[in-house]
C-alpha cells in the first residue's frame, strides 16, 4: 500500500519533473541573456526549445521564441564572428589594408 501512495506521490510525476526542467532551462538561459545585455553585448535570439522555431516575435534587435523540441534552449549573441568567417567575408581591401598594418607593428617592434 505505501508503495502505491509513493508511485501516486507528486514527487515522482514525470509532468512535473519535465515542468521543473523547463523552469531550470528558461532560469539558466536568461542568466546568459542579462549578462549579455548587461555587458553591452547585442542578443539576436533567446529561445526556449531547439528547432524548428513553433512560435516567436521580435522585440528591438532580440527574436524570442519558443522550438518544437523542449531540451533546451539557447541565446544567440551579435559580435561574436570566428577569426575564418571574418576573414572570408572581408574583401581584399580589407585584407591588404591588414598586411600593411601589421607591417608598421612589425617596424614599430624593431626601433
Amino acid at each position: 500500500m505505501k508503495r502505491e501512495v509513493y508511485w501516486r506521490g507528486e514527487s515522482d510525476n514525470s509532468t512535473g519533473v519535465c515542468l521543473r526542467a523547463r523552469v531550470l532551462v528558461f532560469v539558466h538561459e536568461l542568466g546568459h541573456f542579462l549578462a549579455a545585455k548587461r555587458v553591452g553585448i547585442r542578443v539576436l535570439k533567446f529561445q526556449l526549445g531547439f528547432n524548428p522555431t513553433v512560435v516567436s516575435f521580435r522585440r528591438g534587435d532580440t527574436e524570442y521564441g519558443i522550438g518544437a523540441l523542449p531540451l533546451g534552449g539557447y541565446v544567440k549573441m551579435g559580435g561574436r564572428e570566428s577569426r575564418r568567417r571574418r576573414a572570408r567575408r572581408a574583401g581584399p581591401r580589407d585584407q591588404a589594408r591588414r598586411r600593411v598594418h601589421v607591417e608598421d607593428e612589425v617596424e614599430r617592434s624593431r626601433s
